[in-house]
């Protein structure tokens, strides 16, 4: 089970790598070594908590199965508030990065199965420099291929129903169908078309990120559409009201040429001072919306 610690720890450190942090970066860096260096009391504590496969002739395949269901589902649980308390994420940004590390933890896990049955086992076995190298770099590359192009900001851009879709996809790719692998013996299938499936998920979460970006956009410039028409619109309706006003001065410059009572006539040219007086008391700050 510590292999699969390690797994994890390596591919949800790389997918929290361009989070924003909760902490200092630095911090986080000796956090992440701290617990690489004290990764041997993670391995006795799964070691004396987490059943093994010996458990099988004492608790039966189903038992066993729905033991280690709950335990891994306990660690998952783990690694989510860790993402939760190191970076400065929600918990639905929290899950999404933990199914998409899952997802690479279990290629990994699939690609040291086939490296067992193609090279002798015990090079690939767990705790080997090439297990280890061969983790790290499968980790290295789903992190530049996949994490680093679906964070933006310091986060991925996400939603509840994506972020459930993704957990769902994993738990099945994952969980079930591993274990319907282990108690009917397809195993080594199993890695080949689990490691095609979670490349073909995290692929589509490359795809699904672009796609929330251009909905984001398209959003934005929607918002600045309905903006400059509302006021293309007020200013329209301004216009008229001052093309109306000037037709009625026309009229009323006209009465006045033909006035020859001078009392009537100042009284007639303050009731158009006033009329106009609005217009000439608008404040032009040079700020458009301030205007």
């Amino acid at each position: 089970m510590w292999a699969f610690l390690f797994e994890m720890f390596v591919a949800v450190s790389l997918y929290s790598l361009p989070l924003k942090k909760r902490i200092p970066v630095w911090l986080w860096w000796i956090i992440t070594a701290l617990i690489v260096v004290l990764f041997p009391v993670l391995n006795w504590l799964a070691a004396s908590y987490i059943p093994s496969a010996s458990m099988d002739t004492q608790l039966g395949p189903f038992l066993l199965t729905v033991v280690l269901m709950l335990s891994i589902s306990f660690l998952c649980g783990l690694f989510i508030l860790y993402l939760k308390v190191i970076c400065a994420v929600s918990f639905t940004e929290a899950t999404y990065c933990f199914s998409c590390a899952y997802l690479t933890e279990h290629v990994a896990y699939c690609a040291c199965n086939l490296a067992k049955a193609v090279f002798p086992a015990a090079l690939f076995t767990a705790g080997q420099t090439l297990y280890f190298l061969l983790t790290g770099l499968i980790a290295l590359i789903f992190y530049l291929l996949f994490a680093r192009r679906m964070v933006e900001n310091g986060h991925y851009d996400t939603t509840v129903a994506l972020s459930l879709n993704t957990t769902i996809i994993t738990l099945v790719i994952v969980l079930v169908l591993s274990i319907l692998a282990s108690i009917f013996g397809f195993e080594l299938f199993h890695s080949i078309y689990a490691i095609l499936a979670c490349v073909l998920v995290l692929s589509g979460q490359v795809r699904a990120q672009k796609e929330l970006k251009l909905q984001k956009e398209l959003g934005v410039q929607r918002e600045l559409w309905l903006k400059n028409k509302t006021q293309y619109e007020t200013a329209k309706e301004t216009i008229e009201i001052i093309n109306r006003k000037s037709h009625d001065l026309k009229h009323q410059i006209g009465a006045l040429r033909a006035m020859n009572d001078e009392q009537r006539r100042e009284r007639a040219l303050v009731k158009i001072e006033q009329s106009v007086f609005v217009y000439d008391a608008m404040l032009k700050t040079g700020n458009e919306i301030l205007d």
